[in-house]
């Protein structure tokens, strides 16, 4: 009897034999480099096995002003910074060889030029500007030098500007031109800043609300902190369905271009004045990988991403086609008798130069209120009721009895409620917006990125595709092609004015920044100021650096960080910076999981709440795109809010409109925090009450710190019951 060939198998044969054939195509179109581009390609053995090469610096040129020394050697772009205010030395390179690291990482720090680049085999590699860059000198005198690196062994070139500048140094590299490789990602001085084993010092990110890298910890951590500025490019991501990880906490965006460097009291900061769109902040402790502390920017020429070959989702892994528009330029600040503190308001200063203040900080609160949503029936979707204009205008004058300033915006105002015809916004639910002529006064929600996938207006040519040619999802809701939503925002807008209402608030604008399968990053954010200005100057939800310039109002500013195993505590970075440019605004405190240690949170780094309130409950949002609102009836938050209002009032009257200057945890979780108009508060954030210098502080509160004795060295503290 014969053995009878399965078809089913013969069919997976094929598949497959279809699939590497794919496979074999795609290697080669985006691998192989063109036959006429081969003549001066070196061979990647050759790369490989170059000689293992170690420059000790010849510092053969100063540039100096009062403050700062700069030695350079001019063959290798090597240099040190000597504060002559403190002559505390920065080296820019690593100068001596280290036998406790090998040969690619001593290269790697003794350099001042990292590349990396997509070789012939498809793997990612590095050239050394201390091994494989040859320096040419263009331009020198006593403040700036100019010069070419050109790494020959893969064909690259480009212009690096070291310029000083008072207390700053400048270093700028254009003219990016690319050999027979795709460039991927560049370093510049990653040494500088670093240092070895445990020290006394700190590295500062702009993680979330904030973070600090303790140097004298010793880590258990195994990997180093890697965040993109202003969050992760989810168009290069592969899109996996929500209820795959909902559960799972997000990190947080960082949210600012820069990082600090901190060693007892000298400070280094750095500051992405071009290229943050495209930079991704790496920091490593002593232990991971290497003994040395190091912290830097990496600037992103091109992204790997997934190219999919079937349905199934299998692909291969390819560089982007097109290098990004990268011309990167940072600047480096240096300070000596400084803290974390003070070397923000370094930023800060910079930044004021040219950014319009119209006022400053105020004991301000936020209030978001939600109309009208949409539930699914089994014949369509059911309009659900949750504040009318007339009830949101009881309450509104109900709050007023008891709060000074207020901000109220309303969401879900538009016709069929808040997820239905999204990014419409106009016309009127009639059934919550009696006469929208009243609304003049207040903030009008509009998301044009971020939609809920029940919108009945979102079209497929309106939905974002990442290079994976899927449509791009963020938080099981779809995200928009800017381009494609810019007419619907200036016809709004148009729209919004017959009512006289000109407040808005947009959503989604200052979190979120993605590339397409169109648009690169930084074209989709010049998209996002035309949409910023075309509602002049809104109020912005998301807390990333972008928006500050042309927006009234910061909103959804974070109290936590990441929390990643490498950082070792909060530091207060993004409301110290943002609230001396814009009234800024938490997120809903009344949606977390502890509403009072978000209120005291609030009144320590200086952000201003926001409560999230219907006048139905919440329990109406079951089984709705809101149902993630909790617990939102005013009726259940009015006594708290006023509680939290008269605490927040309370502190207003000690602290003013003051920066923190000094913060120090004096025991788990309560910190002493110094303000600039000399007021000092203890805060406990502990669920026991504490007794510090015979000042009791309950569990969840503050206490204003009179004494006038050094709080650095304090004796006489206990814990109380």
């Amino acid at each position: 009897m014969q053995n009878k060939i399965n078809p089913k198998l013969i069919g997976l044969l094929i598949k497959s034999v279809i699939t590497i054939l794919i496979i074999v195509v795609l290697y080669v179109m985006f691998q192989k480099v063109p036959e006429e581009q081969q003549t001066n390609l070196v061979p990647q053995s050759q790369i490989k096995d170059a000689s293992y090469i170690f420059n000790v610096p010849n510092y053969d040129n100063i540039l100096e002003s009062e403050e700062l020394k700069v030695e350079i050697d001019t063959k290798t772009l090597a240099f040190r910074v000597n504060d002559k205010r403190n002559n505390f030395i920065w080296k820019g390179v690593l100068e001596e060889e280290d036998n406790d690291i090998n040969d690619t990482w001593n290269m790697f720090f003794n350099s001042a030029i990292t590349l990396e680049f997509f070789d012939e085999t498809g793997n990612v590699r590095r050239v050394y500007s201390s091994r494989d860059g040859e320096i040419t000198v263009k331009n020198l005198d006593k403040k700036s030098l100019e010069s070419t690196v050109n790494f020959k062994n893969i064909g690259a070139t480009l212009d690096i500007v070291i310029e000083l500048n008072n207390d700053k140094i400048d270093v700028r590299v254009k003219n990016i031109k690319e050999g027979n490789y795709k460039l991927l990602g560049m370093y510049i001085y990653p040494y500088l800043g670093a240092s070895k084993g445990l020290t006394d010092g700190k590295f500062i990110l702009a993680d979330g609300v904030g973070a600090l890298i303790d140097l004298s910890k010793k880590s258990t951590a195994t990997a180093p902190l890697k965040m993109r500025i202003y969050g992760e490019d989810t168009g290069f991501k592969e899109v996996i369905p929500y209820s795959y990880f909902k559960n799972i906490k997000d990190s947080e965006n960082y949210s600012l271009p820069l990082y600090g460097v901190l060693y007892k009291d000298n400070g280094l900061l750095a500051v992405i004045e071009n290229g943050d769109v495209y930079s991704e902040i790496n920091a490593y402790k002593s232990e991971i990988i290497t003994p040395y502390n190091w912290i830097v920017n990496r600037f992103i020429l091109r992204e790997l991403h997934k190219k999919l070959l079937n349905k199934e989702g299998q692909g291969i892994i390819i560089p982007q086609d097109r290098m990004n528009n990268v011309n990167p330029h940072i600047r480096y600040l240096f300070a000596n008798n400084s803290n974390e503190f003070s070397l923000l308001q370094m930023f800060v200063d910079e930044k004021k130069k040219n950014i319009e203040i119209k006022e400053g900080p105020k004991p301000i609160m936020k209030f978001d209120f939600l109309m009208s949503e949409a539930k699914k029936t089994s014949f369509g979707y059911k309009l659900i009721e949750m504040t009318t204009q007339s009830q949101f205008e009881t309450i509104k004058n109900d709050l007023s009895e008891y709060i000074k300033d207020a901000v109220y915006v309303l969401v879900g105002y538009s016709k069929g409620g808040y997820s239905i015809n999204s990014p419409r916004h106009v016309p009127f639910e009639k059934r919550a917006i009696i006469d929208p002529k009243k609304l003049s006064d207040f903030y009008m929600y509009t998301d044009y990125i971020n939609v809920p996938k029940e919108s009945k207006y979102v079209k497929k040519t309106m939905i974002a595709q990442n290079k994976l040619e899927q449509f791009m999802e963020y938080s099981g809701r779809y995200l928009l092609t800017p381009k494609k939503v810019i007419n619907i925002a200036s016809s709004e807008k148009s729209d919004f004015s017959k009512y006289g209402i000109g407040k808005f608030a947009l959503g989604s604008v200052g979190k979120l920044l993605y590339s397409t399968n169109e648009y690169e990053r930084s074209e989709n954010l010049e998209l996002y100021k035309k949409i910023m200005e075309i509602f002049d100057r809104p109020l912005v939800y998301g807390s990333n650096w972008y928006v500050v310039e042309n927006s009234s109002m910061i909103s959804d500013i974070p109290t936590e960080y990441s929390g990643y195993e490498v950082e070792d505590e909060i530091l207060p970075v993004i409301p110290f910076v943002l609230r001396q440019f814009r009234q800024i605004f938490s997120k809903p405190v009344n949606l977390a999981s502890n509403y009072k240690l978000q209120i005291l949170k609030c009144i320590e780094y200086g952000i201003n709440p926001t409560f999230y309130l219907t006048y139905q409950s919440s329990k109406e949002l079951i089984d709705t795109p809101s149902m993630d609102l909790i617990t939102t009836r005013y009726a259940d938050w009015k006594d708290k809010i006023i509680e939290s209002y008269k605490l927040m009032e309370s502190a207003y009257k000690i602290i003013g409109n003051a920066n923190i200057t000094f913060r120090k945890e004096i025991f788990d979780n309560v910190y002493l925090v110094a303000y600039s108009n000399g007021k000092k508060i203890i805060f406990n954030y502990s669920d026991n009450s504490v007794k510090y210098k015979n000042i009791e502080v309950p569990s969840l509160s503050y206490a204003e710190y009179l004494e006038v004795e050094d709080y650095e060295n304090s004796s006489e503290n206990s814990r109380g019951n």
